[in-house]
Formats: structure tokens, C-alpha cells, sequence
């Protein structure tokens, strides 16, 4: 009995010895498996994100392709005299970066409820914060309401960080107006551009050469003013969010190492 209880174990230890492998083998094609199913998820992920990337940017930037570059596609800023060769990659990651800070304007936007009020677009120049001058100004007025204050703080520290230069721009309805401080729509779509510029700089501690102001009054509206509710979407002041490609098309100061004195000058 004790003969036969051994060649049984040794006879079953034996089968199972010879077959052990079997469970690493089948271990192994499991980890396989989901390995190659992480990383085929993980591509169509990435697929459909370049896809997205690839239809923004052919919407916003022109293609040219430069000789001598080989196959690596290099692209001009807007079509104009003083376009900017831009590399490829670093025009990619500005394009993700423009549009996290798109991303991140929306969602505080609607935490105040002012979806309606803060919107963004991007645009072949780079990202647009449009402001409603409705919400954020009194009619006939260049100062920021006081309750409106906490909300452009909000949007000044997400700004902030961004390298981008700034430009904004001012712009009213068709309604005409004259007093004695805004003559016409010019004067009051640029002081409210300047009353935000002055809020970055002095507020905010914004590079003041990082900024800019514009008064564009009635003559670029985003609809033709046919109704009320056309002409409070007029009504705006725009934070473009330049692309670097067109940085270098404002007007360059000149640095310490070659400022030259201007000669004296004693007319008015």
C-alpha cells in the first residue's frame, strides 16, 4: 500500500511537472494580450487628438513648405509682407498651449455664469477672449463695474502666466454717442481697451511690453448690428492672444545696447 501510495504521488507529481510550464506560457500570452490592447487603445487616443490638432491648425495657419527642409513642413504666420517662418513642432505646441488656455477660460466663464458674457475663439492671429462690454461696463461708461472686478481677476491669473503678447482691442455697437468725455465711439472703445491694460499692468503686475491697446469703434463688428441682441454681441472687448508668429510684427522697442539718444527737439 505504501509502494503504491508513492508511485501515485510520483506518477501524478510527475504529469504535473511536465505541464507546469504551461501556466507561465499561458501567464505570459495573458500579459501580452493586455499589453497590446493598452497600447492600441493608447494609439487611437493619440489618433484622434492629431487628428483634432492637424483640422485646427489648417483652419488657422497657412502651410508653405520651404526648400531645402526635406520633409519637415515649416509654416508662415498670417499671408502677409512679414510673414514668420515657424517650425512645425514648436508650432504644435503653441497650438496646445492656446487652446489649454481656451479650455481654461470656458470653464471658469461658466463657473461665474458668464458663458454668455467670457467667450473664446481661435483665430488665424491666435486665441480671442471676447468680454461683453454689456456685463462688464455701464452703457456710456470706460470703468469696470465693481462686482465684475473679482471675475477679471479670475481671468488676469490665468492669463498671467502665458508668454503670449497681449492686444486688446475695443469695440462698440453702431449707436452713436457724444459727451463730453467719449465724443464718439472711437474714444470709448479705446479707453475701455486701456481701462483693461491698466487693470493687467497695475493690478496684476503684467509686463507692460507684453501688452497693447486698440480702439476699433463701430467698424469691425462680429454681426451686422440689425437688432439689440446683434448689437450687444458688437459690444465686446477682445484679449487677442497673439501666436508668436506674429509677435514680431508689433513695434520693437529699442534695448539697452543700441539706444541712441534722440536729438533735442524744442517745437511742441
Amino acid at each position: 500500500m505504501a509502494g503504491m501510495r508513492r508511485r501515485g504521488r510520483h506518477g501524478g507529481g510527475g504529469h504535473s511537472s511536465s505541464e507546469r510550464w504551461l501556466i507561465t506560457y499561458a501567464d505570459l500570452i495573458t500579459l501580452l494580450l493586455v499589453f497590446f490592447v493598452i497600447m492600441y487603445a493608447l494609439s487611437q487616443v493619440d489618433k484622434a487628438k492629431y487628428e483634432e490638432l492637424k483640422k485646427s491648425l489648417q483652419t488657422s495657419i497657412r502651410y508653405v513648405p520651404i526648400e531645402g527642409a526635406g520633409k519637415t513642413p515649416h509654416v508662415i504666420g498670417d499671408g502677409g509682407e512679414n510673414d514668420t517662418v515657424v517650425p512645425m513642432p514648436f508650432l504644435q505646441a503653441e497650438q496646445l498651449a492656446l487652446t489649454q488656455l481656451s479650455k481654461e477660460i470656458g470653464e471658469l466663464a461658466k463657473e461665474e455664469g458668464l458663458d454668455q458674457e467670457i467667450t473664446t475663439r481661435m483665430e488665424q492671429r491666435g486665441l480671442v477672449v471676447s468680454i461683453s462690454n454689456t456685463a462688464f461696463f455701464a452703457p456710456g461708461e470706460a470703468q469696470l463695474r465693481p462686482e465684475i472686478v473679482p471675475v477679471m481677476d479670475r481671468v488676469a491669473r490665468v492669463l498671467q502666466p502665458d508668454p503670449h503678447y497681449l492686444r486688446i482691442e475695443g469695440h462698440t455697437d453702431d449707436t452713436p454717442i457724444r459727451t463730453f468725455r467719449f465724443p464718439s465711439n472711437w474714444e470709448l472703445s479705446a479707453v475701455r481697451a486701456t481701462t483693461l491694460v491698466r487693470f493687467l499692468v497695475e493690478r496684476h503686475s503684467f509686463p507692460p511690453s507684453r501688452l497693447s491697446a486698440a480702439g476699433y469703434g463701430e467698424y469691425y463688428p462680429r454681426v451686422r448690428n440689425t437688432n439689440e441682441a446683434n448689437r450687444a454681441l458688437n459690444r465686446r472687448v477682445d484679449i487677442v492672444v497673439l501666436r508668436s508668429a506674429l509677435t514680431g510684427q508689433e513695434p520693437q522697442g529699442a534695448n539697452a545696447s543700441t539706444h541712441q539718444e534722440a536729438p533735442t527737439s524744442h517745437g511742441q
